[in-house]
């Protein structure tokens, strides 16, 4: 019964990396877009 559990909770940890990736990109493109708007 155990296996299921572990098989999730480490989906949940790999989910957990893959969303502060996401949101490190996005505070990258913003900030490029700023920089990107600032020149006009």
């Amino acid at each position: 019964m155990s296996a299921p559990f572990d098989k999730i909770a480490e989906l949940e940890d790999k989910i957990e990396v893959i969303e502060k990736l996401i949101s490190q990109n996005v505070r990258i493109l913003e900030e490029i877009t700023r920089i990107l708007t600032g020149r006009k």
